[in-house]
This record gives C-alpha cells, structure tokens and sequence, in this order.
C-alpha cells in the first residue's frame, strides 16, 4: 500500500537521490566507500520527454496563435483584395461606359 502511494505522488527529482542515499547508508562500510555507491548517491532520474518540454508549452502555443492570426489576416486581406478588385472593375468600365461608349467599355473590360 505505501509503495503505491508512493507512485500516485508528484514528487521532487530528488527523490530518488535521497532514497540511493538512504540505500547506500545500510550497506555495509566497504560498500559505502566504493566509487559505485558515491555515483549511486549522486543520482537524479532522467526526466521524459513531456516533462522536458512542458516548459515550451507556453512559448509553443504563442507561435502558433501568432502563425493562426497570420494566416488568417492573408486569408482576410487576399479574399477582401479580389472583392475590392471586381468592384473596381465594374466600377471603370461603367466609368468608361458613360464617357466613351458602352462598346468600347465591353472590349476594354470583357466579361
């Protein structure tokens, strides 16, 4: 039961330093000193790859909103720039209508 506590924790990346150390502590004597067991001691777990990266979430979801905002704008811009070009189109040629004729207009700016 405690060692399932234990695994539905949280807890510090030292941790597991602290348990090598209390390990290496009941050893006997010889053991202590041994090279191993100062490298055991010293420890830390390699944390994954989702912990590594949790602290770019942040700066990942900014770059992407300002890549959504991006696209979006040259969506807006370019869908508004063919709209304000037909109309100004239509807008010439009943210009040029009114004062050259409307068959010149027709050859001008064909449908």
């Amino acid at each position: 039961m405690a060692l399932s506590l234990v695994k539905s924790q949280r807890h510090n990346l030292d941790l597991l330093m602290r348990a090598n150390a209390q390990a290496v502590g009941v050893l006997r004597h010889s053991l202590r000193q041994a090279p191993k067991a100062e490298k055991l001691k010293k420890t830390l777990p390699e944390p994954t790859l989702p912990e590594r990266l949790s602290k770019y979430k942040h700066s990942a979801a900014n770059v992407a909103a300002c890549f959504a905002i991006l696209l979006l704008t040259k969506i807006g811009v370019f869908s508004s720039m063919q709209g304000l070009q037909t109309h100004s189109q239509e807008v010439l040629k009943q210009y040029y209508a009114g004062h050259i004729g409307q068959d010149l207009a027709d050859e001008i700016f064909p449908a």
